[in-house]
């Protein structure tokens, strides 16, 4: 589990072990949608930004108001110099994009301000490499629709390309076979 918002993945063997949730304390800022480069400037500016802890999967509404945006941010440390990671989301209410090493590698709906937001709530998976020793992944998020609910409510898979691309397809085997249950007892 992540604490304090670093993990460190360096004992996990992905081959062996398969794909890590990316679960624990994540560092949260609430009502801001930020990169990298906006949290390196605030630590060198004596920490202007509020940062708290949040514990990841989990609503947002025990630090904030349920309906807002906020960035989480997760450092993760790696040993293997395996050329392709992949990440899976499953439910990120209702918006969000994932930055991993200042890099947008996913996005369902548009995260942003009232104005500019576009809610779309869609599990997804993503590819991309990731360098031997800590990497940083961002999420932001923002929720201006749905009030029972909002952030980051189940695990992030981190995995091999493979591994991901296996947890992608059992989460569509799963969604079908119900969709045909439902039909058929609709049709009955």
């Amino acid at each position: 589990k992540a604490e304090k918002g670093f993990l460190d993945l360096t004992s996990w063997q992905f081959a062996d072990d398969g794909a890590v949730p990316l679960d624990g304390e994540w560092e949260f800022y609430p009502d801001k949608l930020l990169y990298s480069e906006d949290i390196s400037v605030d630590s060198a500016e004596e920490n202007v930004l509020e940062q708290k802890l949040i514990e990841v999967p989990g609503s947002w509404s025990d630090q904030m108001q349920t309906l807002g945006m906020a960035t989480y941010r997760l450092q993760i440390k790696v040993g293997d110099e395996n050329p392709v990671y992949g990440i899976k989301t499953s439910s990120i209410q209702m918006s969000n994009r994932i930055i991993i090493n200042g890099q947008m590698v996913g996005q369902s709906g548009i995260p942003a301000e009232r104005h500019s937001y576009e809610a779309v709530n869609k599990p997804y998976a993503s590819f991309f490499t990731l360098k031997p020793g800590w990497n940083e992944i961002i999420v932001q998020t923002a929720n201006h629709d749905f009030p029972a609910s909002s952030g980051v409510n189940e695990s992030i898979y981190l995995g091999q390309a493979a591994q991901i691309s296996n947890l992608r397809d059992k989460a569509l085997t799963h969604d079908w076979i119900i969709v045909t249950a439902f039909l058929i007892m609709g049709l009955y």
